[in-house]
């Protein structure tokens, strides 16, 4: 017998339906609500069926993030940097995170992960994606700079006499009885440690040990440097210096 060439019609409550044959498009309206959606098949010799859908239309919020952390110090090469980028969904459908770094290494998952810097320095971006159910997304990048580790930042040396009272600070320049000695502490205000210290004098007795050192002014009248050079755990070093002055006429202390 002969094939009949089946006829598709398609319809629908809402929206706009597209297709010949036994597929479709249909594209959901601007509303939500429940609509329905119906073919029939006819077979041009009288024989027909119909068949209906019913499709529930939703709007779907799309995650959005809460904030977004920065870094506006920098971090060390190599460091490890905990990033927080959380997330919330306004119909509370489940999120995923995607996370996803050109340079470095991410390790985790979640709205929270850790990024470990290159070595390299640089500026870096870390993205993250916040996806639901339904495909609804948000992508925020995180902007990340590797910067060399600062110098360590000295502050003020502290200066204490030893067992007299013959010191003094005068413009910049600490006063001494000659063949007195005093106490010197080296400070460090910021920076990387553990770290070292080289001290120097020009003049006078000096014996160090580590931030701190005694000096022991000489016999004659004149001034004297006392410098200490500070280097940090990753080899970055600064230094300072310390002007002394022996003086021979104790009325200077008066």
């Amino acid at each position: 017998g002969n094939v009949d060439i089946l006829t598709y019609s398609w319809t629908a409550s809402e929206g706009d339906i597209a297709g010949e044959g036994p597929n479709a498009l249909w594209t959901a309206p601007g509303t939500e609500g429940l609509f329905r959606v119906s073919v029939t098949v006819d077979d041009g010799n009288g024989g027909s069926d119909t068949q209906s859908l019913s499709l529930t239309v939703r709007y779907n919020a799309a995650p959005e993030f809460q904030f977004v952390p920065t870094y506006t110090e920098g971090v060390r090469p190599g460091a490890s940097v905990s990033i927080s980028c959380p997330a919330v969904d306004a119909d509370g459908d489940e999120i995923t995170y995607q996370w996803h770094a050109s340079y470095g290494e991410i390790r985790g998952e979640g709205e929270e992960v850790t990024w470990v810097a290159p070595r390299e320095l640089g500026s870096y971006v870390v993205t993250v994606l916040a996806r639901d159910a339904y495909g609804g997304e948000a992508t925020r990048d995180v902007l990340i700079t590797v910067t060399p580790s600062p110098t360590p930042r000295l502050g003020d040396f502290v200066v204490e006499a030893l067992g007299h009272n013959m010191l003094k600070q005068e413009l910049g320049v600490w006063d001494i009885y000659i063949g007195e000695s005093c106490h010197i502490e080296c400070v460090v205000a910021e920076g990387d440690g553990p770290f070292s210290y080289a001290w120097t004098v020009d003049e006078g007795v000096l014996t160090a040990d580590g931030a701190v050192a005694t000096w022991q002014a000489p016999e004659t009248r004149g001034p004297a440097t006392i410098a200490v050079a500070v280097t940090d755990a990753l080899g970055n070093t600064n230094s300072a210096q310390l002007l002394m002055y022996a003086e021979d006429c104790t009325c200077a202390f008066n």
